[in-house]
C-alpha cells in the first residue's frame, strides 16, 4: 500500500524549483536546511553552511539591528519582514530582502518555538536602483536651487520631514519651526487652505508619478504673505528602510514678483481706462461748450445776415464773412488742440526719436548711475502709431525690470531692422 507523500517530501521536491532561498534554522539562527538556489544567490553550497550561524556572513554593521529587530522578534512568536547585507562567496556583499516566520512544531511544547523559516531573494539590483533614483532626486533638488526653486518632502508615517535650504530663504522661517505636514499646512494663509486641501484630495486620486499643482499665498516670518505655485507629488521612499512608506513631495516655487506685477498691471489697465474714460468726458465738454458754441454762434450770425438780406433785398449785399472766418478759424483751433492731446506725444515723435527720447528720460529719472547703450538703426521704419506704441510698451516694460530687479551696471538696448524688414529689440544688462 502506499502513502501519500509527506509534507517535508513534497517541500523538498519543490525547493528547486522556487525562485527564492528557503531556509530552515534552528532557534539560535544556524540554519538545519537551505534549498539549492542558496549556491545561485550567495555562491556558498547549502551543505557549507548547515551549522553555521548566518551571523557569520551577515554584515558586522547590520548584525545588531538583526537580533534586536528580527531574530528576537520571532522568538517571542512574530512574523517579519526586512533588509540586510549578507556576504557572498568571492568577498563581496549583497542585499538580501527576507520574509521569516517562527515555527511551532513540539507537542510537548506548543507555545515554544523550535525552528525559524526564512525566505530570502536578492535585491541589490533593486537596491541600486532606488540609491540611483535618490541621487538623482537630489540632483534634481540641487537643480531645482539653483533655478530658484524649493523642496520638500514628508515622510507621512514617521512624520519626517525634509526640505532645502532655498524653502527657508522663500518661507522665511527657520528650519526648526517646520516638523510635519501640518506646520507646513499651517503656513499657507488661511484664506487660501481650501485649495490646498482640494489638492490634496486630488493627489490622493491621481496615479503614482503624476503631480497636482496649487498657487497659494504663505506667511512669512514678518506676517507678511507671499504667492507661491506648489507642485505636490505622493510616492514612497525604500531607500533607508525596509517597507513601503508614504511620502508627499513638493516643489515651491516664488511667483510673488509675477503675481504682484500681473496685479499691478491689471490696475495700471483699470487706472488706463478711468482715465479714458475721464478724457472722453472732458472732450465732451470741451467740443459742448467750446466748439459747439462757436459753431453756434457762427450758425446764428449767417442766419441772421440772410433775414436781414431778406427784410431789405435793396439794401448791399455785404457779408460779414471776416467776423464767419474768425469764428471757423476759433473753433479749428480748439479741435485741433483737442486733437493734439489724444495723440501720444511719444508716437508723435517717429519710432527712431521716441526710442531716445524714452531711454534717455528713463535713465535721468530711474536708471541712475547705470550706463545705457543704444544702438538703433538710421533707418528705422515708423509704421502706424499703433505698432509704434506697442514697441515702446515693451522696451518700457523691459527697462522697467532691468530697473527694479538687474541691479545692473550696464544696459544695452538694440533695435535694427533684419534683411527680411522685420523689427528686433534686444535688451541686455549684467546684472
Amino acid at each position: 500500500m502506499n502513502a501519500e507523500p509527506t509534507l517535508p517530501r513534497l517541500l523538498a521536491q519543490a525547493l528547486p524549483h522556487l525562485p527564492e532561498v528557503i531556509a530552515l534554522h534552528h532557534p539560535d539562527g544556524s540554519y538545519r536546511l537551505l534549498s539549492p538556489k542558496m549556491k545561485d544567490m550567495t555562491g556558498w553550497r547549502p551543505l557549507d553552511l548547515i551549522g553555521r550561524s548566518p551571523y557569520e556572513l551577515i554584515h558586522p554593521d547590520d548584525i545588531a539591528t538583526v537580533k534586536r529587530k528580527y531574530h528576537d522578534a520571532m522568538l517571542r512568536g512574530a512574523s517579519v519582514h526586512g533588509r540586510l547585507r549578507y556576504r557572498h562567496r568571492d568577498g563581496h556583499y549583497l542585499w538580501m530582502e527576507f520574509n521569516g516566520v517562527p515555527l511551532f512544531d513540539t507537542p510537548d511544547r506548543p507555545r515554544e518555538v523550535s525552528a525559524l523559516l526564512t525566505i530570502n531573494r536578492d535585491v541589490s539590483a533593486l537596491i541600486q536602483a532606488e540609491r540611483m533614483a535618490v541621487e538623482q532626486s537630489r540632483h534634481l533638488m540641487q537643480m531645482q536651487d539653483l533655478a530658484g526653486m524649493a523642496w520638500f518632502s514628508v515622510d507621512l508615517k514617521t512624520a519626517r520631514l525634509r526640505h532645502s535650504e532655498s524653502f527657508v530663504e522663500i518661507t522665511g522661517r527657520a528650519s526648526s519651526t517646520f516638523h510635519n505636514l501640518m506646520s507646513l499646512y499651517r503656513l499657507v494663509h488661511p484664506a487660501d487652505r481650501v485649495w490646498m486641501r482640494q489638492g490634496l484630495a486630488k493627489l490622493r486620486r491621481t496615479p503614482i508619478g503624476e503631480s497636482q499643482t496649487v498657487k497659494v499665498r504663505i506667511a512669512t516670518a514678518h506676517q507678511q504673505t507671499r504667492w507661491v505655485r506648489i507642485s505636490l507629488n505622493l510616492g514612497s521612499d525604500r531607500a533607508h528602510t525596509d517597507v513601503d512608506h508614504p511620502v508627499l513631495s513638493g516643489v515651491l516655487l516664488d511667483i510673488d514678483d509675477l503675481v504682484r506685477s500681473r496685479e499691478e498691471t491689471r490696475r495700471w489697465v483699470r487706472q488706463q481706462e478711468m482715465q479714458s474714460a475721464r478724457e472722453r468726458l472732458e472732450i465732451g465738454h470741451e467740443l459742448h461748450d467750446e466748439v459747439g458754441q462757436i459753431l453756434t454762434g457762427l450758425k446764428w450770425q449767417i442766419e441772421a445776415w440772410q433775414r436781414a438780406r431778406g427784410a431789405a433785398p435793396s439794401a448791399p449785399a455785404t457779408a460779414p464773412v471776416a467776423e464767419w472766418i474768425a469764428s471757423l478759424d476759433e473753433a479749428h483751433h480748439t479741435l485741433r488742440g483737442i486733437a493734439q492731446r489724444l495723440r501720444p506725444p511719444l508716437a508723435a515723435l517717429g519710432l527712431r526719436a521716441a526710442i531716445f527720447k524714452l531711454t534717455g528720460e528713463f535713465v535721468e529719472r530711474w536708471l541712475g548711475p547705470t550706463r545705457l547703450d543704444l544702438q538703433v538703426d538710421e533707418d528705422l521704419p515708423d509704421g502706424d502709431e499703433w505698432r509704434v506704441n506697442v514697441i515702446l510698451g515693451m522696451l518700457r516694460e523691459c527697462l522697467n525690470n532691468v530697473a527694479r530687479h538687474a541691479q545692473a551696471e550696464m544696459v544695452t538696448v538694440v533695435v535694427l531692422t533684419t534683411p527680411s524688414r522685420n523689427l528686433q529689440l534686444w535688451v541686455r544688462d549684467n546684472g
